[in-house]
């Protein structure tokens, strides 16, 4: 009777293990599969979303200040006419955010303030010969 219960044991352990890694193997599946229904339906937008974004978006490029233009990918350091001249501690190879980034060849007139637009350097030495800078 030892040997039968032993037995009947062993054998219970073997299906118990079994199980226990069939769950383990289950387990990932339904959550991959969750994962890739979340990731789906965060990105699927309906054709009235995309519109609406292309059209904030275009109203946002209609809205840059002077000598500025929309990009996606801005400067994380942009010069202005206080520190154009000068070595610059900031540096970065990564796009900022979206938004209005002076065209090439100006700079910021005043880098808290981007609605008064960007210039060139020339009329940056001249606002300073002025002392408006």
């Amino acid at each position: 009777s030892n040997s039968s219960l032993s037995l009947f044991s062993v054998h219970s352990l073997k299906s118990l293990s079994l199980f226990a890694r069939l769950k383990v193997m289950v387990r990932p599946l339904s959550l991959l599969a969750l994962l890739s229904l979340l990731v789906i339906s965060t990105f699927a937008l309906p054709v009235e979303e995309v519109d609406e974004y292309k059209q904030q978006k275009a109203e946002l490029t209609k809205t840059c200040a002077k000598n500025a233009q929309w990009t996606e990918c801005s400067n994380l350091c942009p010069k202005s006419c206080a520190n154009f001249d000068m070595l610059s501690a900031c540096f970065s190879l990564r796009c900022g955010g979206p938004q209005c980034q002076c065209k090439e060849g100006t700079i910021l007139m005043n880098a808290a303030d981007h609605s008064k637009g960007c210039v060139t350097r020339e009329v940056c030495r001249e606002l300073r010969k002025k002392g408006q800078v």
